[in-house]
């Protein structure tokens, strides 16, 4: 009515649709003339049941709350509230929107039950929206949907009465669905310390969009702060949750993924300051199994570059509940999760699956350049992370044992640029025991493998134990020496440093494995026990040290017992393995190798190998191709009790000297002075090579190899082997 509008004009009448001018809206009858002006006070009334609040304001509008607006109940699909518009100014004044929840609240939410208006507010402007209550949402409360920048601050939502059970939800809460914020758009940013969140599902919930920051808000009583559930062909990027205070929720932070979901990017997900308390589920979440939990994780999202920054973020769960729990989809977590800055307390540590995370809990010690290591034991499921400052001398002073439980790991991390670690004699024990069924990495339960691993980097060192993979120690012109190793899951260490590093007189000790336990059905318990597993360049590992790679015996090198490969190149250049002794393995091993990768200038001489399935071996995939493996040089090296070959080179793996690929080219093999002694048992064979057709290239020149015992093995494919006579 005009009557109800007060229009005061200041451009000419022959202007545009929109004008400056000022009105007031009392009642949905006021609206289609109010918004063509662009200053608006919005007065106190109820909207009738089964009908909307919609606002299509001009560019520029102002619109000031002056009272509450409600909204009759009736089951209908709404919104209830919807604003679009160009560079707006909304301020509610601390008004407030009611949309009579507890008419609606059944404790279905949008899973059944009646229907319900969803969502209760629908935000489409760019601008700045501010100063507004929202109770009572009968499902979601906002919903944005805009693409171009806008502010939301000081923002209550309170659904607190739907915490409690009523007369239509059985025993569970009656509030279900009632988002916070739902957002689908991009350049949002959500604030400042009055904003808050009491509901009962997500308090942040990003289903698309980039450049979205949440900060300096609070959030209770719900599912806490989500990015997702993601679908199909959607990408989420450039994203910040910082000092938002997290409180009574099932989680602090998530990341949903829904498990059938296909193309589709989460990436540059940055998490800072935020604290968390009474968390009834989780610290963090991230899962890629939605809508189930910790299930079988879907490949097609990919979640990449997941980072806690300073300050630290703090997390408290309560008894029960998971500090943090990672399950992705093979290959689908991908490049930089740097958590140097999560701190996780209370409850048990949660399992990391296939996620590339790192610098999670390190302690304060690693600020330090020179770290003493005392006795203790880590708590089951964590593990123990040194980031280390550059030039740190890390001593141990005692044993660190590993508490037991079936998880990806790594059991131990140590990184940084030349770092000598002395391990002064003394042990990492990996708790094989309660792992060890037989089966190692091929099925059974889940076992931290490596036990000590490293992650490739030019400038840092690691010794991580991670499920299914070795231990990697990655130092830059650093040392590592004087550890003991029993016990390990699986695989003890993955080497993988691209500087300069020297490892020397270290002991592996599976020797435990060796028997069989009631797990493993007449089987040694251990398996897949390797002792390095190399892929690096520039690496020496000396002195009674053992190693083990890819194999499924047990290695001794000083007094290292373990069941798989003693040594393992996979990849690299420049390695010397030396003066070391391997018992009860695969021996040392070249391969398996893979497509597309080098070997090469390989040093093995002075090693013992004592009752392995060969003493030395090199192995390629029959299907690689586009690979190399050059200028390999053994020396010194004695080997007795082999069981099955003195020498096996064969590019039929995983076969044994079947049908050879091609793909991988093999020259320069040779025995040098001093004289190669091995001796194999009866029914074993010499020496066996299985090239193939044109893929190993001679000479290779023999005359420094000497094997006894068993008989003569087939040369296939290659007559360059030169001085040497089986």
């Amino acid at each position: 009515m005009i009557s109800a509008l007060s229009v005061s004009l200041l451009l000419s009448a022959a202007g545009l649709a929109s004008a400056a001018c000022s009105a007031t809206i009392n009642s949905l009858s006021d609206v289609a003339s109010a918004v063509k002006c662009t200053s608006i006070t919005l007065n106190g009334f109820t909207v009738p049941a089964g009908q909307a609040l919609t606002l299509s304001l001009a560019t520029g509008t102002t619109l000031t709350m002056n009272g509450d607006i409600l909204f009759g109940n009736k089951s209908w699909d709404g919104p209830l509230f919807t604003v679009s518009g160009t560079s707006v100014t909304f301020n509610g004044n601390g008004h407030k929107f009611d949309g009579g929840g507890p008419f609606y609240w059944d404790g279905q939410g949008l899973n059944g039950g009646g229907t319900k208006p969803d969502p209760m507010m629908k935000i489409k402007i760019s601008g700045i929206f501010e100063n507004v209550k929202v109770v009572n949402s009968p499902a979601r409360a906002f919903s944005i949907g805009n693409d171009d920048p806008l502010t939301i601050s000081n923002v209550v939502v309170d659904n607190s009465q739907g915490d409690q059970p009523n007369s239509k939800s059985g025993s569970s809460a009656a509030g279900h669905n009632t988002d916070g914020f739902d957002v689908s758009a991009s350049n949002v940013r959500i604030q400042n310390r009055q904003v808050q969140v009491h509901n009962q599902d997500d308090c942040l919930a990003i289903n698309k969009g980039t450049n979205i920051t949440f900060t300096g808000n609070t959030c209770t009583g719900g599912h806490g702060i989500s990015i997702g559930s993601i679908k199909s062909d959607v990408t989420v990027s450039q994203v910040t949750i910082s000092s938002n205070t997290i409180t009574n929720s099932d989680q602090a932070l998530r990341i949903k993924t829904d498990a059938s979901s296909s193309g589709s990017t989460v990436t540059g997900v940055t998490y800072s300051g935020n604290t968390g308390s009474g968390l009834r589920q989780f610290g963090i979440l991230i899962d890629q199994s939605y809508p189930d939990t910790l299930g079988t994780p879907g490949t097609g999202v990919v979640v990449s570059n997941v980072n806690f920054v300073s300050p630290t973020t703090t997390l408290s769960v309560n008894s029960g509940a998971q500090q943090a729990a990672v399950n992705c989809g093979s290959g689908s977590c991908t490049g930089s999760w740097n958590w140097s800055n999560l701190k996780t307390s209370g409850g048990k540590a949660g399992k990391l699956t296939n996620c590339p995370v790192s610098g999670y809990n390190v302690d304060a010690a690693v600020k330090c350049t020179s770290v003493i290591l005392n006795s203790f034991t880590v708590p089951a499921g964590q593990g123990l992370t040194l980031s280390l400052q550059t030039g740190t001398t890390v001593t141990m002073n005692g044993d660190i044992s590993f508490g037991n439980l079936s998880w990806a790991g790594p059991l131990f991390t140590v990184s940084g640029k030349s770092i000598t670690f002395n391990g002064n004699g003394h042990k990492f024990d990996g708790g094989g025991p309660f792992y060890w069924d037989g089966l190692g990495g091929n099925g059974g339960v889940e076992k931290p493998a490596p036990m000590m691993k490293e992650a490739e980097s030019r400038y840092r060192a690691f010794m991580q134990s991670v499920a299914r993979n070795p231990a990697f120690l990655s130092l830059l012109k650093s040392f590592f020496k004087n550890v003991t190793v029993v016990n390990s899951p699986a695989r003890v260490y993955s080497i993988s440093n691209p500087a300069a590093l020297l490892i020397t007189d270290l002991i592996i000790d599976n020797s435990q494995g060796d028997v069989p336990n009631a797990q493993s059905n007449g089987l040694p318990a251990g398996h897949n026990t390797d002792g390095f597993d190399c892929s690096t360049t520039n690496l020496i590992i000396q002195n009674r040290s053992v190693c083990n790679l890819n194999f499924d015996k047990t290695l001794i090198t000083r007094d290292v017992l373990i069941k798989d490969d003693c040594l393992a190149i996979n990849k690299g250049s420049n390695i010397t393995f030396q003066n070391n002794t391997c018992v009860n393995g695969h021996g040392i091993s070249v391969g398996s190798i893979a497509s597309n990768v080098v070997v090469s200038d390989i040093m093995i001489s002075g090693n013992t190998i004592i009752s392995n399935d060969q003493a030395l071996r090199i192995k390629a995939d029959a299907t690689s191709t586009n690979s190399t493996v050059a200028d390999v040089t053994y020396s010194g090296n004695i080997g007795i009790g082999l069981r099955q070959f003195g020498v096996l080179i064969d590019q039929s793996y995983p076969d044994t000297l079947k049908t050879p690929g091609n793909g991988v080219i093999i020259s320069g093999i040779n025995f040098v002075p001093p004289l190669n002694n091995l001796t194999v048992i009866s029914g074993a064979m010499r020496a066996a090579v299985n090239c193939g057709k044109g893929s190993c290239i001679g000479p290779w020149d023999w005359a420094d190899l000497e094997v006894s015992g068993g008989s003569p093995g087939p040369i296939n494919n290659f007559t360059g082997i030169e001085n040497f006579r089986q």
